[in-house]
């Protein structure tokens, strides 16, 4: 009898190895794959999209399937607002900008050194800069500068070029290569 309940137990043991070696991985996927996100101090839940990707709020506004931004690139890709080769009142006709970058070339055949110097539209000094005859400038702006257009540019000199990128926009209208302005600009 003893030498029964041993095999018994050993065909019991194996079994149970060989169905949990067939039953245990899918049955350890499904509850790892179980995670439940709950806020903190309430029952809400995190939700998923039917192709399974956790939903995350951004706060962002959504027009139209697209997300509203207000976002514009730096010199490498960021739109030309103005440019020029002499002084220029309303070089940046409208009344919001963000200055992202200003270059400045000047030719070899300058007698002088050149100035440009940017002003908004209440004659506050957005940038000054300066490059000898066969000089060249590249400012750029972390962040950008933002100001109330229309915005001036003065040339002191000759046999130079300027090129100011960023993004220039009427006050209520949202900026050309941003689609959607989030939120309103009433401040016009």
């Amino acid at each position: 009898m003893r030498n029964a309940n041993r095999s018994r137990a050993a065909v019991l043991i194996a079994v149970g190895l060989i169905v949990g070696y067939f039953i245990g991985p899918p049955i350890a996927s499904a509850v790892g794959s179980l995670v439940t996100i709950k806020g903190a101090g309430t029952n809400s839940k995190a939700r998923v999209t039917r192709t399974g990707s956790l939903k995350v709020d951004t706060e962002a506004c959504v027009t139209g399937g697209y997300m509203c931004a207000f976002a514009f690139t730096q010199a490498d890709g960021a739109s030309i607002i103005a440019r020029g080769t002499a002084t220029r009142n309303n070089a940046v006709p409208k009344n919001r900008l963000v200055l992202a970058s200003v270059v400045l070339d000047v030719s070899s055949s300058a007698s002088v050194p050149v100035q440009v110097i940017i002003r908004d539209a209440a004659g506050r000094l957005l940038w000054v800069g300066t490059a000898a005859p066969g000089g060249h400038l590249n400012d750029q702006f972390d962040g950008g500068i933002f100001a109330t257009g229309p915005a001036d540019v003065t040339v002191t000199g000759t046999g130079a070029n300027y090129l100011l990128y960023g993004e220039s926009w009427n006050a209520g209208a949202a900026p050309a290569a941003a689609g959607n302005f989030h939120g309103s600009d009433s401040s016009a």
